[in-house]
């Protein structure tokens, strides 16, 4: 099992009563020599403070790609998407760990909540990855990623095409419910 370099999780419907928490397994996968990483679940601020401290034992992760579903369709009566909520401090403290992969040369972050607040720290991290060839986010947002927040991401991404090939898109959450 030690062989192992590629680890898939991925939950196609994402919903969150069905999804078993991800954080209990991490343990068990630290001592692996993981390359690939793709996860596609319904993560919880656990999920993601456990993957955060996991990485520090994956020094030749090359490609990281996770899904963080925050609009969750769910097959019912009711037709607004139930929205999932992952803390800020939780996606600073994943930033901050990607940010020490130092080998890794793609890197996917879909459906993460950008804030104000946390678009220096998404630079950082980004800049802090002397490998990176590819960078894609598709980021979503509410009033607490302003207009200024939002041409300070853009200007920024838009600069590093210079560098790699990077990909980006956004959307805008539904008004709380």
């Amino acid at each position: 099992m030690t062989s192992l370099r590629e680890l898939r999780m991925v939950d196609p419907d994402c919903v969150p009563y069905n999804s078993l928490p991800m954080h209990p397994i991490l343990p068990g996968i630290q001592h692996l020599n993981l390359r690939f990483i793709i996860l596609r679940l319904h993560l919880r601020d656990d999920d993601l403070i456990a993957l955060s401290n996991a990485m520090s034992s994956w020094p030749n992760l090359q490609e990281l790609i996770i899904y963080l579903a925050t609009l969750l369709n769910i097959p019912s009566g009711d037709k607004r998407p139930l929205r999932s909520h992952v803390s800020e401090t939780t996606i600073q403290r994943l930033f901050r760990a990607i940010a020490r992969c130092q080998n890794l040369m793609e890197l996917d972050l879909f459906e993460i909540q950008i804030q104000d607040s946390l678009v220096n720290d998404l630079c950082k991290m980004v800049d802090s990855l002397g490998q990176l060839n590819e960078f894609s986010l598709l980021y979503s947002y509410d009033d607490t990623l302003t207009k200024d927040g939002i041409d300070k991401l853009e200007a920024y991404l838009m600069q590093k095409q210079d560098e790699m090939i990077v990909m980006y898109a956004s959307k805008r959450l539904p008004e709380d419910q």
